[in-house]
């Protein structure tokens, strides 16, 4: 299995466009870099203000946070470029993977997309952290703030649900569907379901249509977005409360990642049998 790992890493690592991504992601933590060269450059570095209970805590909270909300770049943007050929469209096997069932290549596809993930946001945060001492240390507003870190990473957790309730529909998809193009379709439908829904609801308006009432805000899009926006709530200095309606949407998005990974196992052993 972690020759299986080592191989997913090693193609996700040769894709230019994970590459290109991975650059794009960087180049974004090291922003406040950008900022302070482009304030030295015209002179400008005292016009740099920054709150004065703005410290490290704070800056670290900050791009938890952000991360937290552009999650889909460091968890959902990676399968788009690493999904695996020899699952998806029956391609000869390499070597590392000939003695191995497809489920196994799945699962170690699965663990490669979050190692990958996981590799995204520590370095992210590390180059984000490094760029922004430096700023703070040049404007002379260099302090540890008391922001409670705890909070971010508690909401950077949460999100990670409804994004991998995300991933496992596209690995789903990839193995259903085949082909980028039929992937991306479906993709846009099932993040636009429940928009979708209500769409048709206000076409059939004078029809009865109490059903699409019963299922539109269970659709993992409606999920996605109410957990997302709960997220969206949280404030530095403050506990991060769960009520119980989220703790309801992360329970049904926990049960879509259950089914859309069982069927994608199922799918993938039934290939193997013929």
């Amino acid at each position: 299995m972690i020759n299986l790992i080592d191989a997913e890493l090693f193609k996700i690592r040769k894709i230019k466009g994970q590459k290109v991504l991975t650059a794009l992601i960087w180049l974004f933590a090291l922003s406040p870099i950008f900022m302070l060269l482009f304030c030295i450059s015209t002179g400008n570095v005292a016009t740099i203000t920054v709150p004065d209970n703005f410290g490290l805590s704070e800056a670290i909270s900050t791009m938890l946070l952000m991360i937290c909300f552009c999650a889909n770049f460091f968890v959902i943007f990676p399968v788009s470029f690493a999904f695996s050929g020899e699952i998806t469209k029956g391609n000869a096997r390499r070597a590392v993977e000939a003695s191995h069932s497809r489920s196994s290549i799945l699962t170690s596809k699965i663990i490669s997309e979050y190692l990958y993930s996981l590799f995204l946001i520590i370095t992210t945060l590390f180059i984000g952290i490094v760029s922004t001492v430096i700023l703070l240390q040049v404007i002379g507003k260099m302090n540890f703030g008391n922001a409670q870190i705890v909070i971010a990473l508690k909401a950077l957790l949460i999100s990670f649900v409804p994004v991998s309730a995300s991933l496992c529909f596209l690995n789903l998809a990839y193995i259903v569907l085949g082909k980028d193009f039929l992937v991306v379709i479906t993709y846009i439908i099932y993040f636009s379901l429940n928009q979708i829904l209500e769409f048709i609801q206000m076409i059939l308006y004078k029809f009865p249509t109490g059903f699409i009432d019963l299922i539109k805000d269970y659709t993992p899009s409606a999920l996605y977005l109410d957990v997302i926006g709960y997220l969206s709530s949280v404030e530095f200095n403050r506990a991060l409360p769960i009520s119980t309606g989220v703790y309801k949407d992360i329970l049904l998005l926990t049960i879509y990642i259950i089914i859309f990974t069982g069927l994608s196992y199922f799918l993938i052993r039934k290939r193997d049998f013929k």
